[in-house]
């Protein structure tokens, strides 16, 4: 392991940030067009919120904690990673 960190043969070496950056830009520029082409600020002017919505946005919230909260107690259990591993792979594995 600590030849690998001494030579940057990781994997993480072996990126350029440019072949990361492109696709990245290509498609924020795709969802920015895509947003731009069909935007109608009519449709968002019949959205009314009130306290039932906040009412009800707060259980979809706590739901969505208690969802990633069991996928990190079940990476835990099932392959016995740390706490931070399970809660990066969780984020990887919910996306």
């Amino acid at each position: 392991m600590s030849n690998q960190k001494q030579a940057g043969g990781g994997p993480l070496g072996k990126i350029k940030i440019g072949n990361a950056i492109y696709p990245i830009l290509i498609g924020l520029a795709v969802v920015g067009w895509m947003l731009w082409r069909d935007f109608n600020p009519e449709v968002f002017a019949d959205i009314r919120f009130s306290w039932a919505t906040v009412g009800w946005l707060c259980p979809a919230v706590s739901f969505m904690f208690g969802r990633d909260n069991g996928y990190i107690i079940r990476i835990r259990v099932i392959i016995s990673l740390c706490c931070f591993s399970s809660f990066s792979l969780a984020i990887l594995y919910s996306s």
